[in-house]
C-alpha cells in the first residue's frame, strides 16, 4: 500500500462491522472463557464518566461519539451480569436505564426496585457457585470496580459473598484474545501505519537543514487525524547523530542523521505500535553507511530470534530468558520490551521484558501467552558504528505481530531496509 492508496471506512460502516465482531465475541468467545476460568457469573458494575476499562468492549458502538459510554438521564450506573448456562451458553443481563435489546436482556424495572436490589434478586435466582468481579492487584484493565461500587456490590450479593473472586484472568483473556474476523482485518491497520511512516520519511516532508523532528512528528499526527483515524499516543520522532551519545527528540534534521519514529494507530478499536528508521544522506553519499545497514541486519536477526521463541503456552518471562540466551550466543547485546496489544496499547497479559527489567517482570511476566493474540515486538540491539568512530547506539525496531493458530506472523511487513532521504 502506498500513501495515496489509504482508504478508511465511513464511521457508519465501521460501527456495523465492529458491532458484528462484538456480538460474535459475546456469543462465542465469552462462554468458553467463563468455562475455562470456572466462573458461573461475571458482574461488571460502574458509573457514567468513571467506567470500567472493559466496559467499552461489552457495549455496542454508537452510544456516544467516542469510546465513553453516555447513559440516559434516569440513573448514572450500569451493571452487566453474565450468567453461564449448563449448555455452555451465557445469559447476558443488563441492569441499567440503557436499552440494548440486541445484545442484552433488560431485567430492571426502576419503578419496582433499585438497581442493586435487582442484582441481589438475580443472584439469588441464579445461585452461582463462583462470581467474578473486576478487582486485580496486577492489571489495571481488570481492576475497574471502584471501592464504593465494591461495597454496594458485596451488600447486594449478601450471603453469596464467600463465592466472590477476582475475574482478573477472565478479563485479561477477554481483552487479549481476538476472534478470526479481527485477526483478518488487523494487517490492514498495520499497512496504513507503514504507509504513513513511509510518506513521512521522504523529501516531500523532510528538508534537511530546515525541517525539525518535531515538524515530522506533528505531520504524522495531523495525517492520522486527517484520515479519520486516531493515535493512542503522541507520535514520536527522534534522531541519532554522529558524536551525540543519546537520541535527540528535538532539533533540526541534518544530513548524516539517522531518524527514528514511534507511531501507534487506533482503527476499528484495534491498536498498532510501530518503530522504524530512516537515514538522511550526506552530499557525498549514495547509500546508507555500512555500519548502520549492519545494525539493521543485527536487529532483524534479533527479531528472528524473538519470532522463533514466541509461542503460545509459554510465559512472558520464559520467552524473555530464551531470547536473551540465544542473543548472547549470537553475540547480540539485546534489550526487549514487547507487550500485548489490541484494545489497549500496553494491553493486559504477559509483557516480554520491560526496558529496566531484563531479568523478568514479576507477576505480569509469569502469565502465559494465549493463542490468537497480538503483540508489539518492541526491541533494540546495541550496536557500534565504525563510520561513527565506533559510537554505540541502541538500534530500535518495533513491529506488531500476530499469533494465530500457533503460527506467528508480522502484520503487513517488518522493516529490513532504511527509508532514505536525500
Amino acid at each position: 500500500m502506498t500513501f495515496d492508496d489509504i482508504q478508511v471506512m465511513s464511521l457508519r460502516d465501521q460501527q456495523k462491522i465492529r458491532n458484528g465482531w462484538q456480538e460474535n465475541r459475546l456469543q462465542n468467545l465469552l462462554p468458553a472463557l467463563m468455562e475455562e476460568h470456572g466462573l458461573d457469573m461475571w458482574i461488571v458494575a460502574c458509573k457514567e464518566d468513571n467506567q470500567d476499562p472493559v466496559l467499552s468492549t461489552l457495549l455496542p458502538q454508537g452510544l456516544s461519539a467516542d469510546e465513553n459510554v453516555v447513559l440516559p438521564p434516569v440513573g448514572n450506573q450500569i451493571i452487566i451480569v453474565f450468567s453461564l448456562l449448563p449448555q455452555g451458553k451465557v445469559e447476558r443481563l443488563l441492569i441499567s436505564s440503557l436499552k440494548l435489546r440486541d445484545l442484552y436482556e433488560n431485567i430492571w424495572d426502576e419503578r419496582t426496585e433499585t438497581d442493586w436490589e435487582c442484582l441481589s434478586r438475580i443472584i439469588k435466582e441464579k445461585n452461582p457457585k463462583k462470581i467474578g468481579i473486576n478487582i486485580s492487584e496486577t492489571f489495571s484493565h481488570a481492576d475497574g470496580l471502584t471501592f464504593n461500587q465494591y461495597k454496594l456490590l458485596l451488600r447486594s450479593i449478601g450471603s453469596h459473598a464467600n463465592r466472590v473472586t477476582s475475574a482478573e484472568k477472565l478479563v485479561v483473556k477477554w481483552l487479549q484474545q481476538r476472534i478470526p474476523e479481527e485477526l483478518d482485518f488487523y494487517p490492514h491497520i498495520a499497512e496504513i501505519g507503514h504507509a504513513i511512516i513511509a510518506k513521512a520519511f521522504t523529501n516531500e516532508i523532510v528538508i534537511p537543514g530546515t525541517t525539525s523532528v518535531e515538524d515530522v512528528g506533528w505531520w504524522i499526527r495531523q495525517c492520522i487525524r486527517d484520515h479519520g483515524l486516531s493515535s493512542w499516543f503522541k507520535p514520536m520522532v527522534g534522531m541519532n547523530r554522529k558524536g551525540q551519545q543519546h537520541m535527540e527528540l528535538s532539533g533540526v534534521i541534518q544530513p548524516g542523521d539517522m531518524l527514528f519514529c514511534d507511531v501507534g494507530l487506533n482503527y476499528m478499536g484495534l491498536l498498532t505500535d510501530t518503530q522504524r528508521q530512516a537515514y538522511v544522506l550526506n552530499e557525498d553519499e549514495m547509500d546508507v553507511p555500512d555500519g548502520l545497514t549492519h545494525a539493521m541486519t543485527i536487529c532483524n536477526q534479533l527479531q528472528d530470534i524473538f519470532l522463533k521463541t514466541f509461542k503460545a503456552g509459554k510465559s512472558g518471562n520464559e520467552i524473555l530468558s530464551q531470547i536473551h540466551e540465544q542473543a548472547k550466543k549470537d553475540h547480540i547485546e539485546a534489550l526487549i520490551s514487547a507487550h500485548p496489544i489490541g484494545t489497549f496499547g500496553h494491553g493486559p497479559g504477559a509483557p516480554i521484558g520491560v526496558w529496566n527489567q531484563q531479568n523478568g517482570v514479576p507477576g505480569r511476566g509469569d502469565y502465559l501467552i494465549p493463542d490468537n493474540t497480538c503483540y508489539a515486538m518492541e526491541l533494540c540491539a546495541i550496536c557500534s558504528i565504525p563510520q561513527w568512530d565506533m559510537q554505540r547506539i541502541p538500534f530500535h525496531l518495533e513491529q506488531t505481530i500476530m499469533l494465530q493458530n500457533q503460527y506467528t506472523t508480522c502484520l503487513d511487513s517488518r522493516q529490513t531496509e532504511f527509508y532514505i532521504i536525500s
